[in-house]
């Protein structure tokens, strides 16, 4: 160990002896970092500063460091004698515990849970300390600087310019009002593991709101791996801008020009079976832009099991464990922080199940006189458009009167109500007067003597009897459509084989 002088004298007489025993000194020195147990000094040192100089303080056993101002030594993070102190570790790959004994690492702390989670330790004994580790395999990781973000699940941690999250984490984020001087800041979210289900909004009375098709006050996304969004302030405009997105989340906010508003495809019925308490339906994986047209469900391949018995739930009925007669059911795909499922009620306009905030009417039954029991078997198919065409295992004979005659009137059919469908019937008229069918939107019109002469006429009952096949007419929202004859006592029938549904309302 050694604080000779560094400087070796520069003044004459300097024999040569002497010279290279100084410089032997200094070198001595130098290969020790001036060890000893006082700092070394200028005097001692020959140099005019101690500024910049590294020595190992014996005393304390530790390397510390002369500031430029010469006015103190620091310690470095590193202590000479570290590997002589004590680190015990005990548990599996599940979870750290012991003591890490140390000075000023909280090991005098009565609990050992609060010293741990004091440094940073992840859920359940986990590593993740600083925010650098999560507490499971994959991470959302979001920006520092949110007004708010709270996790439902619990091994979040605070890091510089980050936060990480557990996979599976339901995350409410509450953006900063970009007047706060947050103009030209970006914001970013990132998926590293899937199941994400995150609402971003704007802290309330900030007046911001989000640059999109629909400016809506908080974007809800479900996160896959590798997923992301970022958005940018506009102070001036008060605005939160999307300017980057992954495909999956562009979809999902219909900013994708490929995505058009009150797209549908999938989403159809199959196997239904049981009765009014113990109906249950396969449904098709799908996509669809919910009811607003502002966010895409995507229900990533997966399809549903609906059974009335789930009750208003999750796949259930809204209506409780018993499905109506001789009225309409409708069905949803929604979702929302609990995930995608499907829904069904007797409104339009379902009051969803808790975690549940978007929906979209899929398709509807009419369920006649006899229950569910009648839908048993009937066959689904995709039409044009993303539209719904469905046939019943048979024929339901809606009209069979003998008085049709010149007024028009309104007969309800076997379809759904509450929507407007294209019935596909089959209808007859079975003396020689003729018949126009129309849709209820059209105007009410008389059938013509002679098809050459308009407006024309649909049947013809010249044969003594004449069978149509039509589907290309909408019934009303009461599943009606009207028929007039152009002559009195007209036998009229109507055999009602399904039906197609646009799907768009």
């Amino acid at each position: 160990m050694s604080q000779n002088a560094l400087q070796i004298p520069t003044t004459s007489p300097l024999p040569g002896l002497t010279m290279v025993n100084d410089a032997n000194a200094a070198l001595a020195a130098l290969a020790t970092i001036l060890s000893g147990a006082s700092a070394p000094t200028t005097a001692a040192t020959g140099l005019g500063s101690t500024g910049g100089l590294l020595w190992h303080d014996t005393g304390n056993n530790l390397l510390k460091l002369r500031d430029q101002a010469d006015s103190t030594w620091m310690a470095l993070p590193l202590a000479i004698n570290e590997m002589a102190k004590t680190v015990t570790l005990s548990g599996s790959a599940s979870g750290l515990s012991g003591a890490l004994l140390s000075a000023n690492n909280l090991s005098d702390l009565a609990s050992a849970a609060t010293a741990w989670s004091n440094l940073g330790g992840g859920a359940a004994g986990k590593l993740g300390v600083g925010g650098n580790l999560s507490s499971s395999g994959g991470n959302l990781i979001a920006p520092f600087g949110l007004t708010t973000i709270a996790a439902t699940q619990s091994g979040a941690f605070n890091a510089s310019g980050f936060t990480l999250y557990p996979i599976g984490a339901t995350l409410t984020a509450t953006l900063p009002a970009t007047t706060s001087g947050l103009s030209g800041q970006l914001i970013g979210f990132y998926f590293t593991g899937s199941g994400y289900n995150l609402t971003v909004g704007v802290g309330s009375g900030s007046g911001d709101s989000f640059a999109t098709v629909a400016t809506p006050s908080s974007l809800f996304i479900q996160g896959y791996a590798f997923d992301w969004l970022i958005l940018m302030g506009d102070a001036t405009n008060k605005y939160w801008h999307v300017v980057s997105a992954s495909p999956n989340v562009m979809q999902q906010l219909s900013m994708n020009s490929n995505v058009p508003l009150g797209v549908i495809t999938g989403f159809l019925p199959s196997a239904l079976e049981g009765t009014s308490t113990t109906a249950t339906i396969s449904i098709s994986a799908g996509v669809a832009t919910d009811a607003t047209g502002f966010i895409l469900i995507n229900s990533q391949g997966n399809g549903f099991s609906w059974a009335v018995s789930n009750g208003n739930a999750a796949n259930g009925y809204q209506g409780g464990t018993t499905l109506p007669t001789s009225t309409t059911v409708h069905f949803f795909v929604m979702q929302g922080t609990a995930g995608t499922a499907s829904f069904a009620s007797a409104s339009l306009s379902p009051t969803l199940p808790s975690g549940y905030s978007r929906y979209r009417r899929i398709f509807s039954f009419w369920l006649p006189s006899g229950g569910w029991g009648a839908l048993n078997n009937i066959a689904a198919e995709e039409d044009s458009g993303g539209a719904a065409r469905i046939y019943w295992q048979g024929r339901f004979q809606d009209v069979s009167v003998t008085n049709l005659g010149t007024s028009s009137v309104l007969y309800a059919l076997s379809v759904p109500t509450g929507v407007k469908v294209r019935p596909i019937i089959s209808a007859a008229v079975t003396n020689n007067s003729n018949v126009i069918l129309t849709s209820p939107d059209e105007a009410d019109q008389a059938p013509a003597s002679a098809f050459g002469t308009a407006p024309g006429y649909d049947l013809n009952g010249a044969a003594n009897q004449t069978n149509a096949f039509i589907d290309g007419l909408f019934t009303n929202t009461s599943g009606q459509l009207r028929a007039r004859a152009n002559g009195a006592s007209t036998p009229f029938y109507i055999y009602t084989r399904g039906w197609i549904d646009p799907r768009r309302n």
